[in-house]
């Protein structure tokens, strides 16, 4: 009994599409693309016209791609994607098909419905194809992963963080004005249960580890704070929590001491 395999597709079939229907092909599977949402597009602009700007401004001799820009990743009919922003430095890579072979930095904007192409089979791809650097954006986790290829670092970032290039030393990019009106109420709900933690810690109500669990459950709610640790806690250890807002707090559900426990009395930021 002949066994049936799955087809292979190619970028015949990418280009034999219904107009205004994308996909994207890895190794011959084909991934169809849903429209993004505003916000996506929002991210794409601004991140575009940051990156633009700065190689203008510099006299660089790279270009700025923000999709629909066909980058055939691997040089062959298998493989063709569509990054949300594509960086080439190598004007022998372009042609007026697109891109052949990989940029050099590679920026995608998660969307519900690319979550796993963006985290998982690209990274990989782009990895493997020689892309120098790669980042995620995903504005509802509120989060940007940075990924340099290059020397084999990256980092977590939130996006009220101004995150540094790899590609380029000096191009520093604030992500807080892309922000989602969601995330902002989040990073604000999200600031305020840190404050709390940390001010009941602070007056000597629960100890360090438990000042620790406290922030990584809150990390695990939102999806910000990941990067507190033992030492974030310890920095503010000898300041007090001002009395006009040391009572208590509805989103904690934690009684905050209604005078400072020493010294003078002051803000906790």
């Amino acid at each position: 009994m002949a066994i049936a395999r799955e087809k292979i597709y190619t970028t015949k079939d990418i280009y034999s599409l219904p107009e205004g229907q994308r996909a994207e092909l890895i190794d011959g599977t084909m991934y169809m693309m849903a429209p993004p949402k505003r916000i996506h597009q929002e991210i794409v602009m601004e991140l575009s016209a940051v990156i633009h700007a700065y190689i203008r401004n510099k006299h660089g001799e790279c270009k700025v791609y923000p999709a629909p820009f066909a980058v055939f990743l691997n040089m062959d009919d298998k493989t063709y994607v569509e990054p949300d922003i594509s960086v080439i430095c190598d004007k022998g890579k372009l042609t007026d098909d697109g891109c052949m072979g990989a940029p050099d930095w590679v920026i995608e904007v998660v969307s519900p419905s690319s979550r796993r192409m963006d985290y998982i089979l690209k990274l990989f791809q782009y990895r493997s194809a020689g892309v120098r650097e790669y980042w995620i954006v995903d504005p509802d986790k509120n989060r940007v992963m940075v990924y340099n290829f290059e020397t084999e670092t990256g980092g977590e970032y939130t996006m009220w963080e101004a995150v540094t290039s790899g590609i380029y030393d000096d191009l520093e990019i604030d992500f807080p004005p892309m922000q989602t009106p969601d995330a902002k109420e989040t990073a604000e709900i999200a600031e305020r249960k840190t404050n709390a933690i940390l001010a009941v810690y602070q007056n000597d109500l629960i100890d360090s580890a438990t000042a620790q669990q406290e922030l990584q459950t809150l990390t695990e709610e939102t999806g910000m704070f990941g990067k507190i640790t033992d030492e974030s806690i310890e920095a503010g250890r000898g300041q007090t929590y001002s009395s006009s807002r040391a009572m208590q707090d509805p989103l904690m559900g934690l009684e905050l001491p209604r005078e400072p426990a020493s010294g003078n009395e002051g803000d906790f930021e």
